[in-house]
């Protein structure tokens, strides 16, 4: 934990960076784009769903845009140079399993490294909420349905076979199903989707691996949104149960009594981070939207 607070008051900013990045996109941006500050992205281009990416030198700069459950058109860029996003590959590859908690790798290595890079990003979308004038519940629930847009890419720390063949063994068939989606087909489907193989050893990847691709299942999203959320000055924890990890977060859902976990006193409610449903009115899952049958003495905090 002490590792954790000197990374969150300590991460790294560029003081120089805001003219050397403006100068940089004004030289490879399209011609058709527009300049707005940093940004010169196109307007055409640039819609609720879709991202545009640039290598800049040895930096991968890359824009996005998402529609929130109110309606509200966001868009924001991140730049990540990439000797910094193979450190964070290497960090991840010495993830462990946790000996005291099933199902949880130890993610705090991975966070401790990333922080201070996903700064940049947190303090974009801090001053975005701010303009909007949103609290810190609105705040959350922004952020988390940036990543609730992004389409489910299942990763796995094996070969597709031998994740199949490790799921027979323990008389499951999820793997195999799907794998056999036509939804999921091609496996290395671009720019997201599908299967995301040999992400060793724990299956999880870091939170600047999933900026630079968007690719993540249950906990790559949680570690990353806990690692942005906490670099907003934001309160967070992920929760992993059976098979499955979610986010935490402490504000009340809209309907009282929905299941949570306790941490220092604070409740903590689930959030579902791998899909955004809209249909019939119905925007979420929101804050506290959990199964049916759902039974939360089978989760633990396992990042706090």
């Amino acid at each position: 934990m002490v590792v954790l607070c000197l990374c969150f008051t300590g991460c790294y900013q560029d003081p120089d960076a805001d003219i050397f990045w403006k100068e940089q996109f004004e030289n490879s941006a399209p011609s058709n784009a527009y300049s707005s500050g940093y940004q010169r992205i196109s307007p055409s281009n640039l819609v609720p769903g879709k991202f545009i990416e640039r290598q800049v030198l040895d930096t991968l700069v890359r824009w996005w845009s998402w529609k929130d459950c109110n309606g509200r058109v966001w868009k924001i860029w991140v730049d990540i140079p990439l000797p910094i996003l193979e450190e964070s590959r290497k960090t991840r590859q010495e993830v462990t399993l946790s000996s005291w908690i099933r199902n949880s790798p130890n993610y705090r290595i991975m966070v401790a490294h990333d922080a201070p890079y996903i700064r940049v990003l947190a303090n974009r979308l801090r001053r975005m909420a701010l303009a909007k004038e949103l609290n810190v519940s609105e705040t959350s629930r922004m952020v988390v349905q940036m990543v609730q847009n992004i389409p489910y890419t299942l990763v796995h720390p094996h070969s597709h076979p031998e994740m199949e063949s490790r799921d027979i063994q323990k008389n499951s068939h999820f793997i195999r199903k799907y794998h056999r989606n036509p939804r999921h087909i091609p496996l290395s489907k671009e720019p997201f989707g599908g299967c995301y193989a040999n992400a060793d050893p724990a299956g999880v990847l870091s939170p600047l691996e999933f900026l630079a691709d968007f690719k993540g299942d249950c906990d790559t999203r949680t570690v990353f949104l806990y690692t942005l959320l906490r670099c907003m000055g934001l309160k967070a924890v992920v929760m992993n149960g059976p098979g499955h990890s979610m986010l935490g977060l402490p504000y009340a859902p809209k309907r009282p009594g929905l299941p949570n976990l306790v941490h220092q006193g604070q409740k903590y409610y689930f959030v579902e981070t791998t899909v955004l449903k809209r249909n019939s009115g119905y925007c979420g899952p929101e804050i506290g939207e959990v199964p049916r049958n759902f039974r939360a003495e089978q989760w633990r905090i396992v990042l706090h």
